[in-house]
């Protein structure tokens, strides 16, 4: 078994977080919106507690700050001497997240016992300051309808074959149109308008594709970044930090989170963006 999945399976085991399909990142979701993150990087893991004050469910980056400062954590000194910082969003001020970078020398690194009881330990001490401030999030609305259907799954097979009939076409486009047709549609515009070109510190931007993972909790949308000319294999802190929050700014501009909604995979449901690098 690889590395990595050893250590995801770890800290589900110690820690309850779930990884989210086979990448390098997992989550805790919490109510009202928020997430503990942590994400294995070349040099660092990053163990994060965040808010995007996306919708009116969020946790507010208020709420978000006012807790860290009195609850202590960010006076808590960490097994490696380092502390907890508080970063605010730039463009998105909505956006709020506590990090701690725990360095790693490489990936033979995720299966030392020290680093894994360091790790653990801080996740388990984030969660223990956030009892009684959040509460664990229940499956997505999306997930619970997905789950009512499976019950009605059978009767309905027998219905639909009596109502096939010659008006069948009246929805033949709403039903082709999927949210892989809307990825792709905004990934379009993304290159056309060249809105996270200027973000791109290191090479060139060449191409930007979305992707969506979903899980029991919701859904997040994959950013995978292309680049001309990089040296650097994965986005540097503020690069992900600037092309996440254009991201949030553009979604609500453009309005489209009712697209998503329509598609079944609404606002409420929605976990963040995740950047990558394409390798």
């Amino acid at each position: 078994m690889h590395t990595l999945d050893k250590l995801f399976e770890l800290l589900l085991e110690k820690t309850g977080l779930k990884r989210v399909a086979e990448r390098p990142y997992g989550h805790i979701h919490y109510t009202p919106s928020s997430a503990i993150a942590v994400r294995v990087k070349k040099k660092s893991i990053s163990i994060e507690f965040y808010t995007d004050g996306r919708t009116k469910n969020s946790l507010t980056p208020d709420e978000h700050i006012n807790w860290a400062n009195a609850c202590g954590i960010l006076r808590l000194e960490l097994f490696s001497g380092g502390f907890f910082v508080l970063r605010r969003g730039v463009k998105n001020n909505l956006k709020s997240t506590l990090i701690y970078e725990l360095p790693i020398g490489s990936e033979d690194s995720l299966s030392n016992p020290d680093l894994q009881y360091e790790l653990v330990g801080v996740i388990n001490a984030l969660k223990q300051n956030l009892d009684g401030f959040v509460t664990l999030k229940s499956k997505g609305r999306r997930e619970d309808l997905e789950e009512a259907k499976v019950s009605e799954g059978d009767e309905e097979d027998s219905d639909e074959e009596k109502e096939v009939s010659g008006d069948s076409n009246e929805s033949s486009i709403s039903s082709n149109y999927t949210v892989e047709n809307l990825l792709e549609a905004i990934s379009d515009k993304i290159m056309e308008t060249g809105i996270l070109t200027q973000y791109i510190d290191d090479g060139s931007l060449a191409t930007v594709s979305l992707k969506i993972d979903s899980s029991e909790d919701g859904f997040e949308i994959v950013v995978i970044i292309d680049c001309n000319d990089r040296s650097l294999g994965e986005l540097s802190d503020d690069e992900d930090d600037y092309i996440c929050e254009r991201l949030d700014i553009y979604f609500e501009q453009k309005g489209f989170w009712a697209e998503f909604d329509s598609l079944g995979y609404p606002l409420d449901d929605f976990l963040g963006f995740i950047t990558e690098v394409q390798t």
